[in-house]
């Protein structure tokens, strides 16, 4: 494979005795015999690559091969100059799967040590290979609106600055934005009742075919005080009988592609 410019990264079968997988650039070439690897020409400085499974060996043109193994990297910065090799910079952390249930969706990582930048892609599941988004972000952040709902592979990795890229932290993403959550009509956002017996009542929400409910004191619903059975009708009566605040959301349900019913997000 001819490499002009931008990146390629490549996984490769363990090859048969004699053969060679190589990605050729104007300054270096890289091959192997089973691995996952990447070569990439970093504009202003050079060509690169970086091992994350199997042995490369990275040489420049007419120059002698470099062995890297896993965890390393190799940064050429010119025709004749000397050849870097370093470890790559680690995985970022991602503790958990993402559930997006309204955009947009601002994630934020621990930071990497020795990155300067972090690689976005997202997949999806059914076909890993399909990548719909790919980006590089300069903070270990990322802001994601407007996909549609499913499931995704999110994957990051670390950038060091001469543009070598560290190991992938892959985590499942899965957007629920729908059915979208109804809307309170009463009572309205701080008004004051009597403490007892209240009404709650929000908006239908086409296509719905139950809504659920959720009451609590604090504004982070982490000890609901009710959780009643889901009901076609999106209006409750729930017991306010202590002084004081409550907060209350609601979600719509709609059937799912198993046959059940299934909850959207929640009303903010």
């Amino acid at each position: 494979m001819r490499l002009i410019k931008g990146r390629v990264d490549s996984n490769v079968k363990p090859q048969a005795p004699g053969s060679r997988f190589d990605v050729r650039t104007p300054l270096a070439i890289a091959g192997v015999r089973g691995t996952s690897f990447g070569v990439a020409l970093v504009p202003g400085k050079g060509v690169v690559s970086d091992v994350t499974e199997g042995r490369v060996g990275f040489a420049p043109v007419r120059g002698a091969e470099q062995p890297l193994s896993a965890g390393q990297g190799a940064a050429l910065a010119a025709r004749g100059a000397p050849v870097s090799v370093r470890p790559l910079p680690g995985a970022p952390s991602l503790e958990s799967d993402v559930l997006v249930e309204r955009f947009p969706l601002a994630l934020a990582f621990p930071p990497v040590s020795g990155a300067a930048a972090y690689r976005v892609q997202l997949a999806e599941v059914a076909e890993s290979s399909r990548v719909r988004i790919d980006q590089n972000v300069q903070r270990p952040a990322w802001n994601l609106a407007g996909i549609e709902d499913g499931e995704y592979i999110l994957a990051l990795r670390a950038i060091d600055e001469a543009g070598l890229m560290g190991p992938q932290a892959r985590r499942k993403l899965r957007v629920k934005t729908r059915p979208v959550a109804p809307l309170a009509q009463a009572p309205r956002e701080g008004e004051v009742r009597a403490a007892g017996s209240v009404e709650l009542d929000c908006t239908e929400v086409q296509g719905a075919q139950a809504y659920t409910l959720e009451l609590a004191r604090s504004a982070d619903f982490a000890a609901p005080l009710a959780t009643p059975e889901p009901q076609r009708a999106c209006r409750w009566s729930v017991d306010a009988g202590q002084p004081g605040t409550y907060y209350w959301r609601v979600a719509a349900m709609a059937p799912s592609a198993s046959g059940g019913l299934e909850r959207g997000p929640f009303s903010g």
